[in-house]
This record gives C-alpha cells, sequence and structure tokens, in this order.
C-alpha cells in the first residue's frame, strides 16, 4: 500500500509514503510558462498523469489532496489558477480509477499537527523536519520547499485515516 499527499499549488508537491510512514517518492509540482504572459505559470497536467500513474500503478493507494480555498485578499487570478490546478489533479485521479479523499486544510492540520506548536506553513516544515529528517525542504538558494512539508503530512494523513475510509 501506497500513501500518497497532493499539495496542488503552483508550487505543490506529490509525496508517497510507504505502510511505515517511509517515504517512497518525493516529487515537484511542474509548471509551464504561459505563452502569452510569461509572468504566469500552470501546472503541467502530463507531469500529474505520469506521476501519479507511476505512484498508483505497482500497489493499493490511499490519496488525501488538500481542498483548494481561496484566502482572504487573493485576486480573482490567482484564486483561479490554484483552482484549476487543483480541478486538474480531481479529473486526474477520477480518470485513473484512484480512491482519494479530499483533506480541508484545518481537518489534516488538526490531525497531523495537533501537538506542533505555530502557525501556518511554519507548522507543516517544522513537524516535516522532525519527522523526516530526510526530505529536502530548502533549495540550494535557501527558498523553502513548502509544498513538500504540506505535501507529505497529507500523505501521513492519508495513512492514518486509511482504515476510516
Amino acid at each position: 500500500m501506497v500513501y500518497i499527499g497532493i499539495d496542488p499549488g503552483l508550487d505543490g508537491a506529490i509525496v508517497a509514503l510507504d505502510a511505515n510512514s517511509k517515504i517512497v517518492e518525493v516529487v515537484d509540482a511542474k509548471t509551464l510558462t504561459v505563452a502569452a504572459n510569461k509572468a504566469k505559470r500552470s501546472l503541467s497536467a502530463a507531469m500529474m498523469v505520469s506521476t501519479l500513474r507511476r505512484m498508483t500503478r505497482c500497489t493499493g493507494a490511499v490519496i488525501a489532496i488538500e481542498q483548494w480555498l481561496t484566502m482572504p485578499k487573493q485576486g480573482a487570478v490567482s484564486a483561479a489558477t490554484g483552482g484549476s490546478g487543483w480541478g486538474y489533479y480531481i479529473g486526474i485521479l477520477a480518470a485513473l480509477g484512484v480512491p482519494y479523499v479530499v483533506a480541508h486544510p484545518l481537518t489534516w492540520q488538526r490531525a497531523i499537527l495537533s501537538r506542533c506548536p505555530g502557525k501556518g506553513k511554519g507548522r507543516a516544515v517544522a513537524y516535516a523536519e522532525r519527522r523526516w529528517p530526510q526530505l529536502v525542504l530548502h533549495t540550494e538558494r535557501g527558498r523553502l520547499l513548502d509544498g513538500r512539508a504540506d505535501a507529505v503530512c497529507l500523505a501521513e494523513y492519508a495513512r492514518q485515516i486509511d482504515g476510516a475510509l
């Protein structure tokens, strides 16, 4: 059995854990530059399909994908971009026939991060650094890869709720 967590954002990731909560694979979201406006990015649907097909091919899989929510003061374009990526993932999972659960951010954070102090992305990063020290959460230039932290926490959430599904 493999447990997969998906952070559907443009800087998100897909992480797979085994039944013992060991990391099997980490894949950062691949984005494409929109031709009309080089500043805009879009998730690569081809990357999503190949990654999810590969991760779910050999064994059973339980997938938790974070529910896409707009944030206060978030612009319409930003909200639409994030929502479309989330929609791509949902459509691909349905087409592959893989069971998944949509995890509201507060739900998975309460389940996984309840004993972790702090707020926001920092909690998931701190938890992931302690629980999976081998997981690289910063680029060589120091940029935080918080999508990986959320995705590994979502994979752990999928593992923990597996018996309840």
